[in-house]
């Protein structure tokens, strides 16, 4: 117990940091009042008041003294759930969500995407509905929404409809996702349905701007194109630029960390800096080198966008900056514990962000793992001690967070130790390098051999990690229960580790972590292999194949008849002329489209299917008529328009004999009119 008081009496910032986030997690869950979290302000200041009360002289202070945690835990929960209710984004219940509605609101951030623009907007009013003012809500623009940016004041029109996940697809998620951000509606609009009507320059469009000018200024450089959208990805925490080869080939290596703004970029960049300003030593002016190396960190983090990952890694090195400054003793918990304090306060959703969610395990498990696992002594071999020190943070780090990228993600990296070793020396170098070109463009000095550095360095980086983690990711699918039991046996280990050798703790955190893989082994809601969705899309015949770790989409041929397999399944779409009856084989799937020629009753006794799928493209009338005659002569009928996308879940013995799953193959395409220019004949 000695040992747990000194720590926490070390880490004053401990306990606040952790009440904070369950009270927002309370308020979050249990959609609590503001009036829950006064009432536990009150119960906490009684508490306070009483232990006032009864330590009336120096020993019963002294015993008592512990008793201080449980009202100061009380209050911080309580401020939490005040913070949760006031600072998270508003629900409103639309009712009448098919109907069009007249928006008005400022965009908080924009996303070019390829068939559009995609915004987020706070809104101030919504013609119609009364308090809706601080609700976010997602817009997207088909089409080119002009030149909107952050800060504008915006006018939409459009229908309102509550997020949902996306039914085509065997991951869902999105949903719950978007909701612990506080984002629970989405309005889907063309570029005539939005009018900018004024702008206010805000913070975020200050930080859009500076950015937006450096990606230009990077663009304009005569780095190859990969090299550039490299880059700007790893400098400014743009992924808009990230090529999603690269993004997959990097997930699946296990060092797709590098392709987001973290903890790990600001200390790469403030290190950088460090060494930049290092005469200022010469001066005796050390302290000012760190309060300028800290305040440059500050301004990266502002261009970069201010993501919580770097937010928490710029308000570390700010506590233990604050620490050398006033010479006190530099603790590395309670200046994690600090950051998520104060980035959990402004901003409560982001206690539900992934990224914040996996920088803070991860730097956690750093600090509380890595000096006790290394084995190798400090004071021996400086390059071995690195060494160790890089493989075992690497394997820490690893351990801590997968279980929550299994969780997101559903997919684990096999080659994340030798990835991570490759990358992880490698990356402060090419930073170094890639900042000094940029730094000597800018002054007009481009030098030459720093480009072919740059290019020939992303293009080796890239081809070796494709090499390692080329198809090494394996499918894992985690539960609730899998992730706490998990973090909580981690926690174990770590008082183990850190303050007590105490038998208990470590048989306790080794079971809880046993039980989580227990738990995932057991998880019987994987998706097999050789499941797949009849999606609903009204322009193409559209399968969603389920493959081992990934989904595949197959485009079967509008205005022919196409059919194809997966697996032990036969998927025939008739989308033409009606083929002779000797053409026709027997199917597992009927798919009719709305060019369909022909009796639909003699094309399902010729195939005879499972289920007779009508597509979207088929004429309400005329689908009406088909289900019924369908029905009449014993057919089981699945309208897409009407039952949304079909799932066919495969059990585990078809799921087993599905390893060729996305080699499909088109069997044959009949009833096609050579004339016919529409006809897309892709034998």
């Amino acid at each position: 117990m000695g040992d747990l008081e000194r720590a926490i009496g070390r880490n004053t910032l401990l306990i606040p940091a952790i009440s904070v986030s369950l009270g927002i997690w309370l308020e979050m869950r249990f959609n609590l009042q503001w009036l829950s979290g006064v009432a536990l302000l009150i119960l906490a200041i009684s508490a306070y008041q009483l232990l006032l009360k009864v330590s009336k002289d120096p020993v019963s202070t002294f015993r008592y003294r512990n008793y201080h945690y449980i009202w100061l835990g009380i209050a911080f929960c309580g401020i939490g759930i005040l913070s949760s209710t006031f600072r998270t984004p508003k629900y409103i219940d639309i009712s009448a969500s098919d109907s069009n509605y007249v928006v008005r609101g400022i965009v908080k951030n924009v996303q070019e995407k390829t068939n559009g623009d995609a915004m987020l907007v706070e809104v101030t009013e919504i013609r119609g509905i009364s308090d809706a003012k601080g609700m976010v809500l997602k817009v997207n623009i088909t089409g080119d929404g002009g030149k909107i940016g952050i800060g504008d004041f915006v006018d939409i029109k459009g229908a309102i409809k509550s997020i949902e996940d996306n039914p085509n697809s065997f991951y869902g998620g999105y949903k719950a996702m978007m909701n612990n951000k506080g984002i629970y509606y989405v309005c889907n609009i063309s570029a005539s349905d939005i009018r900018i009507i004024g702008h206010r320059n805000t913070l975020a469009y200050y930080s859009d701007s500076i950015r937006n000018r450096i990606e230009e200024f990077v663009e304009n450089t005569s780095l190859s194109k990969p090299t550039q959208n490299f880059l700007i990805t790893l400098l400014l925490g743009d992924r808009l630029y990230l090529d999603p080869q690269l993004r997959t080939t990097f997930s699946e290596a296990g060092v797709s960390h590098v392709l987001a703004l973290s903890g790990m970029h600001v200390g790469i960049i403030g290190g950088i800096f460090l060494f930049l300003l290092f005469p200022i030593n010469f001066y005796g002016k050390y302290k000012v080198r760190l309060i300028l190396t800290a305040l440059l960190l500050w301004l990266y983090a502002f261009i970069s966008g201010l993501a919580p990952s770097t937010i928490r890694a710029c308000i570390m090195i700010s506590f233990v900056t604050i620490a050398i400054i006033s010479e006190r003793k530099r603790y590395a918990i309670n200046a994690l514990s600090g950051s998520v304090l104060i980035i959990l306060l402004y901003s409560p959703q982001t206690l539900y962000d992934v990224g914040f969610q996996l920088s803070v395990v991860c730097v956690g498990a750093l600090i509380l793992f890595t000096d006790s696992l290394n084995r190798f002594p400090r004071g021996g071999n400086r390059y071995i001690y690195k060494f160790a020190e890089v493989m075992v943070g690497t394997i820490v780090a690893t351990s801590a967070s997968w279980i929550l990228t299994c969780y997101y993600f559903h997919s684990f990296p096999l080659s994340f130790l030798p990835a991570n070793l490759i990358m992880l020396p490698v990356l402060p170098i090419y930073l170094a390098v890639a900042i000094l070109y940029l730094v000597l463009s800018a002054i007009g000095i481009p030098v030459r051999l720093l480009k072919i550095l740059l290019d020939k360095g992303y293009d080796a980086i890239n081809e070796v990690i494709n090499v390692i983690g080329s198809n090494s990711a394996i499918e894992i699918w985690v539960g609730n229960d899998a992730v706490i039991f998990w973090l909580i046996g981690l926690t174990l280990l770590a008082l183990y580790l850190n303050l007590h050798k105490w038998k208990p703790m470590l048989i306790g955190g080794v079971s809880l972590l046993t039980l989580a893989i227990i738990c995932i082994v057991m998880n019987n809601d994987t998706v097999k292999p050789g499941s797949f969705i009849v999606t609903d899309n009204y322009n193409s015949f559209t399968v969603n194949i389920k493959n081992s770790n990934s989904e595949e989409s197959v485009d079967m041929s509008r205005y022919s008849n196409t059919e194809i397999k997966i697996g032990d399944h036969k998927v025939l779409a008739l989308d033409s002329k009606m083929p002779l009856a000797s053409e026709i084989t027997p199917c597992n799937y009927l798919i009719i489209g709305g060019s369909f020629k022909g009796d639909i009753r003699k094309a399902a006794e010729a195939c005879a299917p499972t289920a007779v799928i009508i597509h979207p493209s088929v004429r309400r009338k005329r689908e009406s008529e088909y289900i019924e005659t369908l029905k009449q002569h014993g057919f089981t009928v699945h309208s897409l328009r009407l039952d949304k996308p079909l799932h066919v879940l495969a059990d585990a013995v078809n799921g087993s004999e599905c390893s060729v799953i996305g080699r499909y193959t088109r069997v044959s395409h009949y009833g096609c009119d050579k004339g016919d220019k529409r006809c897309n004949d892709n034998r």
